[in-house]
């Protein structure tokens, strides 16, 4: 089984998994998606920030619950970032790669960088479920949506990441974070219904 990883920050962290921490205290409780583990965690152990003589928590720094591993929040930001959308299972390289990528673009605001990786991981899938090669981002959108891999009720979602795609490529348009949600939120639709719920009916049928 090939399982989306956690989506790590752009930089390699070298903190441990296991153990325990020294002189962690109770801090007040916070909710939050670790970047580590992928998971909705919360935690109410750490260290806080507060100003010499004062109580007023500047910012603090949690344990995920889930993982053991550190985070750090200043007002509403967090680093490392949690970055948009959400994992899938089954998930074969190197698709999953690209996926992973695009979604670690977000952590760090490069949200063109994710919608071009996006409309690569998109024609991918497309090849590899049929579609020629060679073919523009069009064809392949439609290939999907003819071979049901993209639901038929979705044709204005289609037309939108067509142009969506176009414009990343061949124009220079940088997009937002709202784009960027919104093609990795295809995507995600798009290898649940590839690969994970195949997997995952397969796995019952032998149950």
């Amino acid at each position: 089984m090939s399982r989306s990883r956690a989506v790590l920050p752009h930089y390699s962290p070298f903190v441990p998994s296991q153990g325990e921490w020294i002189n962690i205290n109770e801090v007040p409780p916070r909710k939050f998606h670790c970047a580590y583990c992928d998971a909705d965690t919360g935690s109410k152990q750490g260290w806080v920030n507060v100003p010499s003589g004062g109580s007023t928590i500047i910012a603090q720094i949690l344990v995920c619950q889930n993982c053991n591993q550190p985070t750090y929040f200043e007002g509403s930001g967090q680093v490392p970032a949690s970055g948009l959308g959400k994992s899938v299972e089954h998930v074969p390289e190197p698709v999953d790669s690209l996926y992973r990528e695009a979604r670690r673009c977000t952590t760090v605001g490069a949200y063109t960088g994710a919608a071009l990786l996006c409309r690569t991981l998109l024609m991918y899938v497309a090849v590899q479920k049929g579609a020629g090669p060679g073919r523009d981002f069009p064809d392949y959108m439609n290939y999907l949506a003819s071979k049901a891999y993209i639901p038929h009720d979705s044709k204005k979602w289609v037309e939108r990441l067509i142009k969506m795609g176009g414009e990343a490529a061949h124009a220079v348009t940088p997009k937002g974070e709202q784009q960027a949600e919104d093609i990795l939120t295809f995507a995600e639709m798009l290898l649940k219904n590839v690969y994970e719920m195949p997997a995952r009916a397969g796995k019952s049928d032998t149950k």
